[in-house]
């Protein structure tokens, strides 16, 4: 998908001395833990508008994980890390229901009629089940500040 390429091209564009703030989300998948119901459900949704995206023949998008950003930048050998954070990210039954919306969208774009009849139910259950969904703070987003290395410096 290119991240790799993306992370090189914006480490080129800091001059040295200069610094790259890089944002992010963890990936669910990481963070998340299936055993817990609000996780689950915030998984399964998470996959079915995947699935619902793919199956309609999009592209879907990914999280870069907190440390693989960390060893690019490493790997370059031009930057220091400054600092990095993590940050609680509160999700709401709004954020489960918008989710559904999207993965509806996406289902209904599916060519094949049984496939895209048994997406659509799954939204419909999810949605149900989302209807008791609190808050919830288990995900986190990340902040990480880098600097180039001045010539000076090396």
């Amino acid at each position: 998908y290119g991240e790799d390429e993306m992370m090189a091209r914006l480490l080129r564009a800091v001059k040295p001395g200069g610094f790259l703030v890089l944002v992010g989300i963890e990936p669910y998948e990481q963070a998340l833990d299936p055993a817990d119901a609000q996780d689950a459900l915030i998984l399964e949704v998470e996959a079915l508008g995947d699935a619902c995206a793919v199956l309609a023949g999009h592209r879907t998008y990914r999280e870069l994980p907190q440390e693989w950003v960390l060893r690019q930048i490493a790997r370059s050998g031009d930057f220091r890390t400054v600092s990095a954070r993590e940050f609680p990210m509160t999700l709401k039954g709004s954020y489960v229901n918008s989710q559904l919306d999207f993965a509806h969208k996406e289902a209904t774009q599916i060519s094949d009629a049984g496939l895209r009849k048994t997406m659509l139910e799954r939204v419909g259950q999810l949605r149900n089940s989302a209807k008791s969904f609190g808050v919830h703070s288990r995900a986190k987003n990340y902040a990480i500040v880098a600097q180039r290395i001045a010539s000076s410096e090396r």
